[in-house]
């Protein structure tokens, strides 16, 4: 079996070593960068021995509450729980903005005015317990309730279905995605609430000031503005799967990581950077260089005459089907190739952009498939990092205007102020975290030092207008040359951080969801990877969607399963907008009798 991974993010490497681990050695990765893990980059902190400056994916979520022994969160119910205890990759809490992990929470709303602007100058402080997690302030609670309460309410209604059985459970999920498929967010936000028959829980029945404080403050893991003009189910999934539950800062394989051994090279003879085995980064390190099951990496079996190849600096630009069925596969810098299955991982706009797709009609390649992939949405993201001279502490004693909390939710153009360490390190200031068009703003200012300058002035502004203290002596502001900026609008085979999605893509999504199961064996290529996924921007979606590519595979070319395949779910197809359509023609019709 032959097989070409296109993409060594995660979720090409999660394909690479289970097919490595089933017994699949012809294994060609082509990776376009010059490093491996994709949105997994943590980059070392000058100085620091632990901690990384995540770029990329930056808090991983547990799908439990969170149970600690030892310090160490306990995970056991998801793909990167699996994985994370495969490799022994340590997690601890994540300071999330008004989390009980991040202690002390500042805001500061209309120049230090409030949220109703009518305040003198000061900055809130949000300081959560376990028995009183709300934010300061009346209008800031209201916020806070009206979230809750809609969540605590779709969920009763969801589990109640859930408990019942599969049939009831898919019918109560057909109800809820008819009510909200057409809707964003933002129409949720203002929407009123509902009982929830028939799966209409309405919305969370904010008014324009309500929703302006969630667009900037989020409700305990930061603003949530940039979700309002996408499809509101792709908040409700997020919601009802366990996306925003338990948080981890991924510490990495601190003790004892995996030997990679000393000269680094890949396939077509270009240096790979030595693994660290930091920050998130570690799982995709783990992925190419951890023995499986006690025997050769992924990264050793390279060594073999036939054993699996990593091209980097080798970006696929054609990808030809052929009469015999196999697939010829061109890149820069490598040799070309031929294979029975082609695995693509990367972004849907860079497929569209960068490869050519030759002898795949629209039976191989539906046109549905082709616009969900043409019409997806990418949204950007700016990160603007400096390394902390010493941690944060909001529980040195000051008096409350004196208080330096190390999170700031502000509607300044910085937005969501984070800082985190690793163990004792001093850690780093995440200055600025945009989304959207508030990342988009900022690639006015292209010098990238610039603008970190600007991003510490206006923090210390900010603090300095309420009568605080500014952060400025935490930093080293005399070397901001050291400021770690990355701005994925402009990352090249990226052109965004993730995909999400309008509402009235329902349909689309479903195209690239059920390619696997339902056309991928006629075609040979298989999609893996969070681009094809209803929940993107989780590493979790990218490492669910590499199994599923990775269980169709094997199973399509006659693999024996440890599990009966029989019993692998199949997703049900159905035209949402079709049945939508027809039962608003139902509801006009008048009823037998009436309007005569």
């Amino acid at each position: 079996l032959r097989v070409a991974i296109v993409g060594a993010g995660a979720a090409g490497l999660t394909v690479a070593r289970e097919l490595f681990r089933a017994g699949v050695k012809h294994l060609h990765i082509f990776e376009a960068s010059d490093r491996i893990g994709g949105r997994l980059w943590s980059q070392p902190v000058p100085g620091q021995a632990h901690t990384t400056y995540e770029l990329g994916a930056m808090r991983i979520p547990t799908f439990a509450p969170s149970e600690i022994v030892d310090n160490h969160t306990v995970r056991d119910r998801s793909a990167f729980g699996y994985y994370q205890g495969e490799f022994g990759i340590g997690g601890v809490p994540f300071p999330n903005p008004g989390s009980i992990a991040g202690g002390c929470t500042g805001i500061f709303l209309k120049d230090g005015r409030g949220p109703t602007g009518d305040a003198d100058p000061s900055l809130l402080l949000w300081r959560p317990t376990p028995d009183d997690k709300a934010p300061p302030t009346d209008p800031l609670r209201r916020v806070y309730e009206k979230w809750f309460g809609f969540a605590e309410r779709f969920q009763a209604g969801c589990r109640d279905a859930y408990e019942a059985g599969d049939a009831a459970w898919r019918a109560r999920w057909h109800q809820i995605v008819l009510c909200y498929w057409h809707l964003d967010f933002a129409d949720l936000v203002h929407l009123p609430g509902k009982s929830g028959a028939d799966g209409d829980f309405g919305g969370l029945g904010m008014d324009e000031d309500e929703a302006r404080l969630l667009y900037v403050m989020g409700v305990g893991d930061g603003g949530w503005g940039a979700f309002f003009n996408v499809s509101c189910l792709y908040v409700l999934r997020v919601m009802l799967f366990g996306f925003g539950d338990g948080h981890q800062l991924i510490e990495g394989v601190l003790d004892n990581p995996p030997d990679a051994g000393r000269e680094l090279y890949s396939s077509n003879h270009h240096r790979l950077e030595r693994p660290h085995f930091r920050g998130v980064q570690s799982l995709a390190e783990c992925l190419l260089y951890a023995p499986c099951r006690g025997e050769a990496s992924l990264f050793s079996a390279m060594n073999e005459p036939d054993g699996p190849r990593l091209y980097t600096r080798a970006a696929v630009r054609r990808i030809s089907r052929q009469n015999d069925g196999s697939i010829a596969l061109r890149a820069e810098g490598s040799p070309p190739g031929e294979y029975d299955a082609v695995v693509l991982t990367c972004p849907g706009w860079s497929l569209q952009l960068n490869v050519e797709f030759d002898g795949f009609g629209p039976d191989l390649i539906p046109d549905e498939v082709t616009h969900s992939m043409a019409t997806s949405h990418w949204i950007t993201s700016c990160k603007v990092f400096l390394p902390l001279r010493e941690k944060i502490d909001p529980a040195t004693q000051r008096p409350d205007d004196q208080v330096i909390p190390p999170l700031l939710m502000t509607d300044r153009f910085i937005q969501g102020v984070y800082s985190y360490g690793v163990r004792d390190d001093p850690g780093v200031l995440l200055v600025s975290y945009t989304w959207e068009d508030d990342a988009t703003k900022l690639l006015s200012i292209a010098d990238d030092h610039v603008l970190a300058r600007r991003c510490v002035d206006e923090l210390d502004r900010c603090r300095n207008h309420s009568g605080g203290l500014g952060l400025s002596p935490f930093l080293d502001i005399d070397h901001l040359g050291d400021a770690c900026v990355v701005r994925w609008s402009r990352q090249p085979s990226y052109a965004g951080c993730s995909k999400l999605y309008r509402e009235r893509m329902w349909n689309e999504n479903q195209a690239l969801l059920h390619y696997n199961q339902d056309v991928a064996s006629q075609s040979g290529l298989f999609f893996a990877g969070d681009a094809f996924t209803v929940e993107s921007g989780w590493v979790e979606a990218a490492l669910r969607s590499a199994l599923d590519a990775t269980i169709n595979l094997l199973v399509h070319h006659g693999a024996e399963m440890a599990f009966d395949v029989h019993k692998y779910p199949r997703r049900q197809r159905w035209d949402v907008e079709a049945e939508a359509h027809a039962a608003a023609g139902a509801a006009a019709k008048p009823v037998s009798g009436e309007g005569a």
